[in-house]
C-alpha cells in the first residue's frame, strides 16, 4: 500500500482477513483494504470494508472520516456529515474532516459555522492554503469582506500562484468598490491562468462598472471562445453592449441567451435595448415576459412602468397601469429603492397628479447612496413636477439593475 501497488495490497488484505487476527488488527485490515480499493476508484466496496472497520472499533476516526468523503463524492451530503462529525469527535485534530465539514456548511450556506470549521481545520493543519481560501469565501458570503481579504492574502502568501485567491480577492476589492485592486487581482489570476473563465468574466464585470465597454467585451468575447456554453459571460457581454449602445449586439446576445435559458433579466435588458432603438411594442413585450416570468421581481415591473409612464410616443403611455406596476415595484423594495420611487412619480405626473409625483421625488433624492448622476436627472424631474409638467423620455429608457 506504501508503495501505491493497491492492486497487490488488495489482495493481501484480503488474504489477511482470511486468518485469525486479533480485534485490532482485522479492524485496521479492513480500513486499509477501504484505503486501497478507493485509491483504484472501487468506491462502494471502499465504503463497505470502512463500514466493516467501524464495526469492529468504532474509534477509528480515519475511517469515519474516510467514508465521509466517499459519501461526500456520491452526493450523500447528510451521510457525510455524520461521518466527518463523528471524526471530529473522535479526533478534535483531524483536519480533513473538519474542512469538508466546512464546504458541507457553505453549501447549507451556514457561513458561521464554515467560519468555525475552517478555523479549527487552519488550527490542526496552519499551513493548509485552501483552508484560508474557503475561510474567505465563509466571509465573502457573510459580507465580511476585510476578513476575506485576509484570508486569501494568507493563502495567496502559502501558494503564490492561487489564480483563484486572487480572483476572489478581486471580487471581494470589487465589494468594496476598489475598482483598480480589483482589476489587478483578475489580471494577476489570468496571468497564473490564462483559461480562467470565471476571472475572466469577473475583470469583464468590473470594466463595465469603470464603463470601460471595448474591454470588457472582448474578456466576456474570450470567455465565450473558450466555453461556447458559458451563459454568464454572454449576459454580461449582452450588458456591456447596451452600455456602449450597441443595440443590435446587445439584442443578440440577450436573444441567444433566452433561448439557452429563459431569465427575467434577459428579457428586461432586451427590452431596455428595443426601447433605445424606439421598438417600443417589442420593448414592453419583453417586459411583461419578464413579469410572468419572475412576478415578485421589482426590476422587471418598473422597467414596465417607466415606459408606461415616460414613453415620448403617446400610443404606448398608459398612466394608471404605470402607477399600478410602479406601486408593487416599490412595495418589494420595501420603498428603499430610488430608481422604483423616481418612476412611480414619473407615472403620478402621467396621470396629473403632480402634487404625489414631487413629493416621491423628494423622497427618492433622499435615499441613502444615490448616485450623483442618477440624482441629476432626478432633480430635473422634481423640477418638472414642480411646475406640473410629466417627464418624457427622449428614448424610452428604462432603469436597469
Amino acid at each position: 500500500m506504501s508503495s501505491q501497488d493497491y492492486e497487490t495490497a488488495i489482495a493481501r488484505f484480503n488474504a489477511a482477513l482470511r486468518k485469525p487476527l486479533i480485534r485490532a488488527g482485522r479492524a485496521y485490515a479492513f480500513q486499509d483494504l477501504a484505503f486501497s480499493e478507493n485509491a483504484k476508484g472501487q468506491h462502494d466496496n471502499a465504503i463497505r470494508d470502512y463500514t466493516e472497520a467501524v464495526r469492529i472499533d468504532p474509534t477509528l476516526a480515519f475511517a469515519y472520516g474516510a467514508r465521509g468523503v466517499l459519501y461526500d463524492d456520491k452526493g450523500e451530503r447528510d451521510k457525510a456529515l455524520q461521518d466527518y462529525s463523528q471524526a471530529i469527535r473522535l479526533d478534535p485534530n483531524a483536519s480533513q474532516a473538519l474542512y469538508r465539514r466546512g464546504l458541507i456548511d457553505l453549501q447549507r450556506k451556514d457561513w458561521e459555522q464554515a467560519v468555525t470549521d475552517f478555523s479549527e481545520a487552519i488550527r490542526a493543519s496552519p499551513d493548509y492554503s485552501e483552508g484560508y481560501f474557503q475561510r474567505g469565501i465563509a466571509y465573502l458570503n457573510k459580507k465580511n469582506f476585510d476578513g476575506a481579504i485576509a484570508n486569501f492574502d494568507t493563502a495567496i502568501g502559502l501558494w503564490p500562484r492561487y489564480a483563484r485567491a486572487y480572483a476572489e480577492r478581486g471580487f471581494a476589492f470589487r465589494q468594496k468598490h476598489e475598482l483598480d485592486k480589483a482589476l489587478a487581482d483578475f489580471t494577476e489570476a489570468l496571468r497564473i491562468d490564462p483559461n480562467y473563465t470565471g476571472a475572466l468574466r469577473a475583470r469583464g464585470f468590473a470594466l463595465s462598472e469603470n464603463e470601460r465597454w471595448p474591454q470588457s467585451i472582448a474578456d466576456f468575447t474570450r470567455a465565450r471562445e473558450i466555453d461556447p456554453k458559458d451563459a454568464a459571460a454572454l449576459e454580461g457581454r449582452g450588458y456591456a453592449y447596451n452600455g456602449m449602445g450597441d443595440r443590435d449586439h446587445a439584442i443578440a446576445d440577450f436573444t441567444e441567451l433566452i433561448r439557452v435559458k429563459k431569465s427575467t433579466y434577459a428579457y428586461r435588458q432586451r427590452g431596455w435595448a428595443y426601447s433605445c432603438k424606439g421598438d417600443y411594442a417589442l420593448a414592453l413585450a419583453d417586459f411583461r415576459e419578464a413579469i410572468t416570468l419572475e412576478p415578485n421581481d421589482p426590476w422587471g415591473r418598473n422597467s414596465l412602468a417607466w415606459l408606461l409612464a415616460t414613453c415620448p410616443d403617446q400610443s404606448f403611455r398608459d398612466g394608471k397601469q404605470a402607477v399600478t406596476e410602479a406601486t408593487t415595484a416599490c412595495e418589494t423594495s420595501n420603498w428603499k429603492n430610488e430608481a422604483m420611487i423616481d418612476t412611480l412619480a414619473a407615472a403620478c405626473a402621467e396621470l396629473g397628479d403632480f402634487n404625489h409625483a414631487v413629493a416621491l421625488e423628494h423622497q427618492a433624492l433622499c435615499c441613502e447612496n444615490v448616485a450623483k448622476v442618477r440624482a441629476v436627472g432626478m432633480q430635473q424631474r422634481f423640477e418638472l413636477y414642480s411646475r406640473r409638467q410629466p417627464y418624457r423620455e427622449e428614448k424610452a429608457i428604462p432603469e436597469q439593475q
